[in-house]
This record gives structure tokens, sequence and C-alpha cells, in this order.
């Protein structure tokens, strides 16, 4: 799945030829339908910058409607689907398609942050469940920034699928995620995960969980020298760092895609590849054996 907000000039101008170029790549590189995930900020009157940008864009480029499944990705932060009805929740949606004509979307996605917002986020779920019933979207689903949140949805909500926004990658092995993943398995429950490159840390960036750091602060040290060791044992294998943050989302239990961004059109086609050729389980083998990968990680077949 590829997010479109890679794409938003209010997070890094980019020139619409470079704009065109990378979205263009996502139909090269993946056979359609293909899944774009945009981000806009819900408001009473609706704020479709960005839907109307991705709309003109594929326009241009030639992609028929029934090839793009777009995907709306809402958050809780927003105060409108917090406090909205379902009235006024199913009238804004209505306004979205309507815009939207032929590209209207057709997928919803409800993030919440925590516990403590769990029961609302079933809430806005059951409004939009709604519209999955009346055929005017074909799937709902929900975002949650860590796995104890995903764990407290109750087994009286099943979303269509469940996207893990951060707090599950190579580096973040919560020993007990793996059985998380598996019950979500047995209950038929698919995973995206998201955050795969722990907002780019593990590839070599000064970000860590989306917020800058001191590479000289001792309170980073513990995360920097692991990224070493990982970088080392990835080129000791012939892998590429990003390929094995990739498929290590992959192996678990009940993840059936990952959730990419990227400003560089040429690594559209790298990360599909990574996404679709398994590392040798050798790479695996050696973490385990330096400490770098919990037992309780079985992605070694």
């Amino acid at each position: 799945m590829f997010r479109a907000d890679v794409l938003d000039n209010f997070v890094r101008v980019m020139p619409e030829q470079i704009r065109r170029v990378i979205v263009a790549e996502w139909f090269a590189r993946v056979a359609a339908p293909v899944t774009i995930e945009i981000r806009p900020s819900v408001q009473v009157e609706g704020s479709l910058r960005q839907l109307s940008d991705l709309i003109d864009l594929l326009k241009r480029l030639g992609i028929a409607p029934d090839d793009a499944v777009i995907n709306l990705h809402l958050r809780l932060t927003d105060r409108f689907l917090r406090d909205a009805n379902h009235r006024r929740i199913r009238a804004w949606f209505d306004r979205v398609a309507s815009y939207s004509g032929a590209f209207s979307p057709r997928i919803v996605t409800v993030e919440f942050l925590d516990k403590s917002e769990t029961a609302v986020a079933h809430k806005v779920f059951e409004d939009f469940s709604d519209l999955k019933q009346s055929g005017q979207i074909a799937g709902v689903g929900l975002c949650c920034r860590d796995w104890p949140a995903a764990a407290d949805i109750g087994p009286a909500v099943t979303p269509d699928f469940i996207t893990l926004a951060a707090g599950f990658n190579v580096m973040r092995q919560e020993p007990r995620i793996p059985g998380f993943l598996s019950q979500l398995k047995e209950r038929q429950v698919p995973v995206i995960a998201g955050g795969v490159f722990n907002s780019g840390f593990l590839l070599g960036g000064a970000s860590l969980d989306g917020i800058n750091f001191d590479t000289d602060a001792p309170a980073h040290q513990a995360q920097l020298a692991w990224r070493k060791a990982f970088t080392s044992l990835c080129h000791g294998h012939g892998v590429r760092p990003a390929h094995a943050c990739i498929q290590f989302a992959l192996a678990a239990p009940a993840v059936i895609a990952v959730s990419l961004k990227t400003s560089n059109a040429t690594r559209v086609a790298e990360n599909v590849q990574f996404a679709t050729m398994p590392v040798p389980n050798a790479l695996w083998a050696s973490m385990k054996e330096e400490g770098l990968l919990g037992e309780s990680y079985p992605v070694v077949s």
C-alpha cells in the first residue's frame, strides 16, 4: 500500500513532474488495482485538497478508476470525527464521494492512538461499517499506533483489517507480539504493517520514532549500536537493510502487506521487489546468534 502523503507539498515542496513520476511508478510496479492511502484533515466542511491533488494526478496519467483503490485514512485526533454523530459522518462521506466521482474512496481506515480512545474508535468504526453495508465502500479497517491498543479491540468488533502504525518492526520486538498476531490470524483479521523502517532510523536516518535525536546523547546509544550491528549483518549476507525490514514484517503471522512511502521514485521498484523476494534464512539465524532477534520471532523457516 502506497502512502500519498509523500506527495503533499506541505510536507516537502515537490515539482509536479516528480510527483507524476512517483505515482506512475506505483502503477508500473504493482499489478492493478493499486491501493493508495490518503490522510486528509477531516473538518465540518471537509478538507479534500490532498484527495483532489491525487485524483488530478491519476487522471493525467490515464489511470482507470477501477485500477486505483483509495484508502481514506482518518485520525480520531480530528475533533469532527470524535464529536460527530452517524448522520454527520454519513453526510460528510457523501460529500467526499460526490466530490471524488469515479475515484471515490473504497476503503476507510480509522486511526486511534491508545486504549483511552478505543470506545470512540469503535463508534466511528460502526458508523463507517454502515456505509459498507449500504455498498458505498468496500471495507473498513482500524489503525493503531501500537499493538496493545490493537489488542484491546474486542471480539465484538471485526475490522476488515488492522494497521499497526508503529511499535512493530525488526528493532521493536516485543515478545508478546507474535502471539497476538497469531490470534488475529486465527480470527482471519489481516494486518498491514506500518513503520517498518522506524521513521527511517533503520536505514540510517536521524529520526527515531518520528523524533529527531542527538547521536551523542547517552539515551540513544543502545539504539545506535543495535542499528550498526543490524546493518553490518545485513551487508555480510548481501542483503539491503530495507529488504530485511520489509521481509521481517511480512514474515509475521497475519501480516499481508506493508505500508510504505518514499519521495524517491527509484525506490518504489526496489521496495516492491523487497516485498516479493525473501531474504536468506541465514540472515535471521545470524541475528538470533548475535542477540538481535528474539526467539519468540519464528521467522526462520
